[in-house]
């Protein structure tokens, strides 16, 4: 975390891929002045990593480098990283302590690696003619690796995503059908998100996730002051999310800088986002600006 640096979205950056070329048009795209790189390999003892630096509006290599690590330090060589390419920018770090470099949070790379499996597994779930088979399958995922290593805060935000979906969206799913609006299954995915910041006070996306889960749970002024403390840990990235709490509390003309500025580090924003915005500026009496966004949403 450090502040001088604006990072974009990973829901917009994700859609690019990993040549030079690539990188340049993502940054260019997305208006962003430097673009990271790189990829992750494993083998029985190490981890081998490359990673890329560039300058997309020139189009040229600022740094590349090349790092082996054993496998049992690959959060260590994550962080080396990390600092690595604020060295580059020249960036003064925040003096926040940054949740990978705590020896108790680390789990093992088979556990980490079902949590990025299931993570992707929630974030495409719209793709797939069958939503509910891939969060339940993502929920098993992250209940095995809580079950291997039980200390790692994003495992249960995640996890308690899974409640969350399940309780707000119609999974037609046999093992989810019965959770879709029942309290129950709200409760443990606040529970689960509860557990993830008391495990790490310091975790941006553990205290957002819980605002968004609590956005189902009146009173609204919990899931705000959540987001609050998100942006409190990590100003430098926002989460739009905290947008719908804030119209829906009436409080609209709070909504709209922060929706707005998110936008700017997500520029392929979902389209709930922007429909929350639009919904911003109706309230507000802003009525040409509610239509055109909504144009745009459709």
């Amino acid at each position: 975390r450090h502040r001088g640096l604006a990072v974009i979205a990973r829901n917009s950056s994700d859609r690019y891929g990993a040549t030079r070329h690539d990188a340049v048009r993502a940054g260019r795209a997305l208006g962003a002045r430097y673009v990271v790189t790189g990829s992750v390999r494993h083998d029985a003892e190490n981890t081998h990593i490359i990673a890329t630096l560039t300058d997309a509006t020139h189009g040229t290599r600022v740094w590349s480098e090349r790092i082996n690590w054993p496998v049992d330090g690959f959060f260590d060589a994550q962080r080396a990283i990390v600092d690595r390419i604020v060295e580059q920018l020249g960036a003064k770090a925040d003096g926040l302590k940054p949740a990978a470099a705590r020896s108790a949070m680390r789990p093992s790379l088979a556990a980490y690696d079902r949590f990025l499996l299931a993570r992707q597994l929630l974030q495409r779930r719209g793709e797939s003619d069958r939503p509910g088979a891939a969060v339940l399958a993502a929920r098993r995922l992250l209940e095995r690796a809580l079950a291997e290593h039980p200390g790692f805060a994003p495992f249960y935000s995640t996890l308690a995503e899974t409640y969350r979906i399940a309780y707000a969206e119609r999974m037609r799913h046999p093992a989810l059908d019965g959770e879709f609006g029942d309290r129950s299954t709200l409760d443990r995915a606040v529970e689960l998100a509860t557990r993830a910041t008391s495990l790490d006070d310091d975790s941006a996306e553990a205290w957002a996730e819980l605002g968004w889960i609590l956005r189902w749970r009146p009173p609204l002024d919990d899931s705000i002051a959540a987001f609050e403390r998100a942006r409190t840990i990590n100003p430098g990235v926002v989460d739009p999310r905290v947008g719908e709490p804030l119209v829906l509390a009436g409080r609209a003309v709070e909504a709209v800088p922060i929706i707005e500025q998110a936008m700017r580090l997500d520029p392929l924003a979902a389209p709930e986002t922007i429909a929350t915005l639009g919904h911003a500026y109706y309230l507000l009496g802003d009525y040409g600006k509610a239509i055109d966004v909504h144009v745009a949403c459709v």
